[in-house]
């Protein structure tokens, strides 16, 4: 008589039909399911394969339960060119489990959902998910109290002032995103990229900082972003830099990263003029309207001017644009070199008032006067003109 029959006890008879989990069994290297393993658990640790039998030698409704319960990758392989859920194979990894069920030709995979983390930060491979872990879904994310340590991907909140290793320490909260992104492929283990920002009741206090490092730990290398909603003047943004206005920097001289820099007030003025090695140069973009004069103060008292003239849209027209060395002091010249294809519809002078006296209708003149010129367009539409003096 079999053990059903003579044991009389609750644990042989589940162990003798092969009742879901009936019996545990550990196995920490490669072995091959036989049909005793009929319900039981099995138990694996380490990295290796399960062979499966035939399915015609399990039959259908052979089942049996399987535990990753180690650090490996447990590969679950059928017989043959037999199927597990349609594939050759099926990897089972860190902490999962499922009951592999035969069909009579084939084999399923049920997964059985594992643990779930046991803090917002649990990190152990296998772990399902809540809401709210890393960040995910919740409200606002764990919080970072240094950004020098260690830390894992997802979604974060900080305060400037106690957070260690944050580049500034004001009284702004913020939230942090962060990505783990070393990895063989990338030739480091700890890689870290963290775009963190700061929480400002306006566009103009909101600051956006992004840090790496490729290390697990130690300090970032910071890097400010600059956004639209900063719109800061010319001045701050030197200032911010550590640029002050005041004094010039010789061309050619070397500059100690760290230290502040002065620059001077000429390098660049509200007039689009830009003073390089001591020569002024500068521009303008204007749009003329018909039978108008528009006006160009000039960097300099002599040198070269490149005049671009569009048509009725923003295109420049060959036709409308002219190169001219000038000279505008006291005395006053203008000569328009000769370009094949170029300024046909311009006429150019020196020295002429043209809102006291316009040009000829239909063309574009162009006058050189004390330290400005005028553009007169007369060619019965508004058109846009590029000035560029060297």
């Amino acid at each position: 008589m079999n053990g059903l029959c003579t044991s009389r006890t609750p644990a042989t008879a589940l162990a003798t039909l092969g009742a879901a989990f009936g019996a545990h069994v550990a196995r920490t290297a490669a072995t091959t399911v036989t049909l005793a393993d009929r319900g039981r658990l099995i138990d694996a640790s380490g990295t290796w394969t399960l062979a499966l039998p035939t399915a015609a030698t399990a039959g259908a409704g052979f089942s049996f339960a399987l535990r990753n319960a180690g650090a490996g990758v447990i590969t679950i392989d059928p017989a043959g060119a037999e199927l597990i859920d349609g594939a050759a194979t099926l990897a089972l990894a860190t902490g999962r489990s499922a009951v592999i069920l035969c069909t009579g030709t084939a084999w399923l995979a049920v997964e059985i959902p594992g643990k779930v983390t046991a803090t917002a930060v649990d990190a152990t491979p296998g772990r399902l998910l809540k809401v709210g872990d890393f960040g995910l879904g919740s409200d606002y994310g764990p919080p970072i109290s240094d950004f020098t340590a260690e830390l894992r991907s997802g979604f974060w909140r900080f305060l400037e002032a106690s957070a260690t290793g944050y580049p500034t320490g004001s009284s702004y909260f913020g939230g942090a995103f962060v990505a783990r992104c070393g990895g063989s492929e990338a030739g480091s283990e700890g890689g870290h990229l963290v775009i963190a920002a700061r929480v400002g009741a306006s566009p103009s206090s909101q600051r956006v900082q992004l840090g790496t490092r490729q290390t697990d730990t130690g300090a970032m290398g910071w890097a400010e972003l600059v956004h639209v909603g900063m719109t800061p003047t010319f001045p701050a943004m030197l200032a911010s830099a550590g640029i002050t206005a005041g004094t010039t920097v010789t061309a050619g001289t070397s500059v100690t990263a760290g230290t502040t820099v002065t620059v001077g007030t000429a390098l660049v003025s509200t007039a689009g003029a830009l003073t390089l090695g001591g020569n002024p140069v500068g521009g303008k973009q204007m749009i003329v309207a018909d039978d108008a004069v528009g006006v160009y103060t000039l960097p300099k008292k002599a040198g070269t001017a490149m005049i671009t003239g569009g048509g009725t849209g923003t295109n420049p027209l060959p036709a409308n644009t002219c190169r001219i060395v000038f000279t505008a002091g006291s005395s006053q010249t203008a000569t328009r070199e000769s370009i094949s294809g170029f300024g046909a519809s311009i006429d150019v002078v020196a020295g002429a008032d043209l809102t006291a006296t316009p040009g000829t209708d239909g063309r574009i003149t162009v006058s050189v006067r004390n330290g400005e010129i005028q553009i007169n367009n007369r060619l019965g539409f508004a058109a846009n003109f590029e000035i560029t003096v060297i």
